[in-house]
């Protein structure tokens, strides 16, 4: 089930406010992507704030006990933007900032991937270019390991390339666990 903005924010102790959301879904200001599972129920909030050292709503998932009244964020990404030396300058390659990660979040058993389609990367070119490819996080252990799943981040900026791919505006799983993943933006919006 998806919910589109609401006026809740969910936090450290919102297992009744997750209650008082699921019944009344406002629709104002923080996304929500909401998966329900037979043990834990995974909420994703795409423009919350997080621990990420200086990003701003990059989001997050939340796992809540269905039983009990307690929320913790899903530790998929802890870090901030990478950095890479390009022609001997320290440069900013990625960008956290508004990614909407959880926008999508899926499950298939215990595997578990959570995507941020507004995730930007900077080639690797002398002249900088930041495109917007999107990245997802994938989980195969149940929420124990996490591994960046970006298959639209490449060195082909652009239009021509994978620069508008927005890869994890929508995913899911087939039937035998492999991961589908839409990229509406991938090589002239085809």
């Amino acid at each position: 089930m998806h919910i589109a903005y609401s006026d809740i924010a969910i936090n450290n102790k919102s297992a009744q406010m997750l209650m008082h959301f699921w019944f009344f879904p406002a629709a104002r200001k923080t996304l929500f992507t909401f998966l329900l599972s037979s043990i834990i129920i995974l909420i994703g909030a795409p423009k919350a704030n997080t621990s990420q050292l200086d990003i701003i709503e990059g989001g997050a998932v939340y796992q809540c006990s269905w039983s009990q009244n307690n929320c913790s964020v899903v530790s998929f990404d802890q870090q901030g933007d990478r950095y890479f030396y390009i022609n001997d300058v320290n440069t900013q390659v990625e960008f956290k900032s508004h990614q909407w990660f959880g926008a999508v979040v899926r499950s298939h058993g215990n595997s578990i991937l959570a995507c941020a389609p507004r995730y930007y990367w900077r080639t690797e070119h002398d002249t900088p270019f930041s495109d917007v490819t999107g990245t997802c996080y994938l989980s195969v252990d149940g929420l124990k390991t996490f591994v960046e799943y970006a298959p639209c981040r490449t060195e082909r900026h652009g239009p021509a390339g994978q620069g508008y791919c927005q890869g994890g505006f929508s995913a899911d799983f087939t039937k035998d666990g492999r991961v589908v993943l839409g990229g509406p933006g991938s090589f002239y919006w085809q």
